[in-house]
């Protein structure tokens, strides 16, 4: 694999999967792609808001101080990493995200190729392999359009578009990973999550999103797009799903509070109750209540939809 450019290739970048990377950035270095990531030219609306707006300083500084520290473990090239900012910040600022998040919560993660999934998780003698993914809005007819606030909307106009962006999303990836297993990059006995960001996806008029999740996961409902998830003899190898509902600027203070964990209930290789020790864990009560493993309470009013109950009723966890 040749080296990238610019700032990349300067600093030079890791090949290895599944080992820390050694990647020394001089102060030099991080100035300067913080300096390519607030020029003005930025196609991103919400990068130049923080760059001009006064009262989003707070927000900036967290922006600044989430590079700094992303940087030495960035698996693309740098230059390439900052542009993908100035972009589409929604979607590219996912997974520095969730590796930052990872690491405040003491996870033991080790730095992935570019080759592979994008992180890699070391678990008492085993791997965590974690895509990310951030599916865009749609387009045209399928575009889950913002709705206005000022007036109340009878019905759910968003929820089929939202169900169809996170099941092309989730379809993709795991035909995305199953490439990995059959090159012998990931053994067929690790384990893998697919995280997945609706940040660029307006979920407005959409309600109880986490039933949304499970319908895509499931295939409960009208039918939107066909594809294998859900049947018990495809997937195995997806051992559950992390969804995040908002912009990761939502949380500064990187709790993962909003981020709900689904496990795949057809999957060879689960994941142990509560692994994820933030966010909310999907499991069903008997009344069908979403029980939130990882803090070991349930989370209050919230109901599964009939349909989606019935189904997880029928299966039992392993």
């Amino acid at each position: 694999m040749e080296r990238g450019t610019g700032i990349a290739q300067r600093e030079g970048r890791a090949e290895v999967t599944g080992e820390m990377r050694n990647r020394s950035l001089s102060d030099t270095s991080v100035d300067k792609c913080l300096d390519l990531l607030w020029r003005p030219s930025a196609k991103d609306q919400f990068l130049r808001w923080l760059r001009e707006e006064p009262g989003w300083a707070e927000t900036k500084a967290v922006v600044v101080a989430w590079v700094k520290r992303y940087l030495p473990h960035c698996p693309d090239n740098l230059d390439k990493f900052i542009d993908d900012l100035r972009a589409n910040w929604l979607g590219s600022s996912w997974q520095m995200y969730l590796w930052l998040l990872l690491q405040a919560h003491g996870y033991d993660l080790n730095d992935a190729s570019g080759r592979g999934p994008d992180l890699v998780l070391l678990e008492n003698g085993w791997k965590l392999w974690i895509e990310c993914i951030a599916p865009g809005p749609g387009t045209g007819e399928l575009m889950a359009q913002p709705l206005p606030t000022e007036r109340v909307i009878a019905g759910d106009p968003n929820g089929e578009k939202v169900i169809l962006r996170i099941t092309g999303a989730l379809a993709a990836k795991a035909q995305q990973t199953k490439r990995h297993i059959d090159s012998g990059l990931i053994s067929a006995d690790e384990r893998i999550v697919i995280a997945v960001s609706l940040a660029s996806v307006s979920t407005s008029g959409t309600s109880r999103l986490e039933s949304y999740c499970l319908k895509a996961l499931y295939g409960v409902g009208k039918p939107i797009l066909k594809v294998p998830i859900g049947d018990p003899d495809q997937y195995p190898w997806i051992s559950g799903v992390v969804m995040n509902p908002f912009d990761v600027t939502s949380d500064p203070e990187l709790s993962g509070g909003d981020l709900w964990y689904f496990p795949n209930l057809f999957a060879q290789n689960k994941l142990p109750e509560g692994f994820f020790r933030f966010g909310t864990e999907v499991r069903c009560g008997a009344d069908g209540s979403l029980y939130n493993v990882s803090h070991q309470k349930q989370a209050e009013g919230t109901k599964l939809e009939s349909a989606i109950i019935e189904i997880l009723k029928e299966i039992r966890y392993d």
